[in-house]
């Protein structure tokens, strides 16, 4: 009778027969109940920052040289470029105007170089934009399109600019042909472009990517798209 009274008596973390009940789930499964949770809540997290994620550019631009394009308050050259592409770029599927993705990455080649670690950062970042192709329209100072537009075979990461050049085109181009200088361009003078350098260098990147070899990417659907705004870009 006693050892009866002493087991109704023993304390339990959960009040009445459910108490109880649970009282001994928790003792048999705990450790399980603590891994599904865990689970859940992972889940959970990640379902929300996939849904809260902003939806995927319409086109991926690359800027490299000296020009410090990261925004501030006090610069707002990143934003101008955006939208003086907004008022020539084709519309996208859905009738309205493309969205950007404007990726820029400072890289010094003169004697003057603030950081020599962000410096090599930089241009490590620029030639993995390169190889990967997820983005086909760049922008490089003169110096930077030289050093960096072919890979240790000597192939090349970008395409003559005869066939997107209007008939009659002024257009100032490199010497390898590959390349167009922007300021010699009427949108060299638009809003944003304006601020670049001088020997800014507009050029755009070959079809193929290694992103398009691993299924990453659909270069052959959206490749055309940035012929199209390239040619535009090239308009006078």
């Amino acid at each position: 009778m006693e050892a009866k009274q002493d087991a109704a008596k023993s304390p339990t973390l959960f009040g009445g027969a459910f108490g109880r009940w649970l009282d001994n789930f928790w003792y048999h499964y705990k450790g399980v109940t603590l891994v599904v949770l865990f689970a859940l809540i992972v889940g959970i997290v990640c379902t929300v920052q996939i849904c809260s994620r902003p939806p995927k550019a319409d086109f991926n631009l690359v800027y490299a040289g000296e020009a410090d394009l990261r925004p501030t308050a006090s610069n707002t050259d990143h934003e101008k470029i955006v939208s003086s592409l907004g008022n020539i770029a084709p519309k996208n599927a859905d009738g309205e105007t493309p969205t950007f993705e404007f990726y820029f990455y400072q890289i010094f080649t003169g004697d003057y170089v603030p950081s020599q670690s962000a410096n090599a950062n930089n241009i490590e970042s620029l030639k993995d934009e390169l190889d990967l192709g997820a983005a086909f329209i760049y922008l490089m100072d003169e110096e930077v399109y030289k050093t960096y537009t072919a890979n240790a075979s000597g192939d090349r990461y970008v395409v003559s600019v005869a066939p997107y050049l209007p008939e009659g085109s002024t257009a100032r181009l490199t010497e390898d042909g590959c390349g167009v200088y922007l300021h010699s361009l009427p949108l060299g003078q638009a809003e944003g472009f304006s601020s670049l350098p001088e020997d800014t260098v507009l050029c755009l990147r070959v079809k193929f990517t290694f992103s398009n070899m691993l299924g990453a990417s659909d270069t052959d659907g959206i490749y055309p798209l940035y012929e199209e705004l390239f040619r535009r870009m090239l308009a006078e």
